[in-house]
């Protein structure tokens, strides 16, 4: 009896961890080191009277998955970039499902990716900054301007690969992504919550993330409304107004 009062005051107290939906599972084998969020941007260098456009993530901040690989409060045009210990994946396939539509699955247009795994290379991760001043505050940045030797630096420095005067690392970290970009010509149902997830080919999550898709706009005062299904082929087979007949001229008199 006191064994089943303990066991109900530690479910009380300890909190609810987040389930995935449809019962999927986060791969165990994918051990999450650290994770942010960002939006890949451009910014510029100045260097002499001229400016040098580059890009890389911005607007990054820290964020921790809810339970093990979900990331559940993502923003359109954010990409979650996660690296983590283990074994490497491989091969992985987007899926999504609509949370706001009984989990229905979503199939994005042939070529339009909307959620998709973008490989982001290393050195958008590791901005360029010949005056040591890093565009965004708090990221740390590389004066060297080529972007194979930054993508090393960082491979060496933050992943733990080993090179530049480095070894590798016993905690040798890789990188996994997934961006939600905004809906392109219908790729996403209006007002769709999508969750989606990088799945491996046992069927199991690398990382998760779910993101609210704006709803339909509202037609602007005074637009024409869309015609309904069949209305369009009604509307082109009434005949158009006949023309007015030009005034007959008349015959001069003799």
């Amino acid at each position: 009896m006191r064994l089943g009062v303990l066991a109900l005051l530690l479910l009380s107290t300890s909190p609810a961890l987040a389930k995935l939906p449809m019962g999927l599972k986060c791969d165990p084998t994918v051990k999450i080191a650290v994770a942010e969020v960002g939006e890949v941007a451009e910014y510029e260098v100045q260097m002499g009277m001229k400016k040098e456009k580059h890009r890389a993530l911005r607007k990054r901040k820290k964020v921790t998955p809810v339970d093990g690989c979900h990331f559940p409060d993502l923003a359109v045009g954010q990409t979650v970039v996660v690296r983590y210990t283990g074994k490497e994946v491989g091969e992985t396939q987007v899926q999504c499902i609509d949370l706001a539509n009984n989990n229905a699955v979503v199939e994005f247009p042939k070529s339009i990716y909307t959620v998709r795994h973008s490989s982001i290379p290393p050195y958008m991760l590791l901005p360029y900054c010949p005056d040591g001043k890093s565009p965004d505050t708090g990221v740390t940045c590389s004066k060297l301007d080529s972007q194979s030797q930054r993508a090393s630096e960082y491979k060496a420095a933050v992943l733990g690969w080993g090179g530049n005067g480095k070894p590798e690392s016993k905690n040798k970290q890789y990188l996994i992504d997934m961006v939600f970009d905004p809906p392109f010509h219908n790729s996403v149902p209006a007002g769709a919550k999508l969750f989606c997830g990088l799945v491996t080919r046992d069927g199991a999550i690398v990382i998760a993330g779910t993101a609210q898709y704006p709803a339909a706009a509202a037609p602007a005062a005074g637009a024409k409304a869309a015609p309904a299904d069949g209305d369009e082929a009604a509307e082109a087979a009434e005949p158009a107004e006949k023309p007015e007949e030009p005034a007959r001229r008349r015959r001069p008199t003799r």
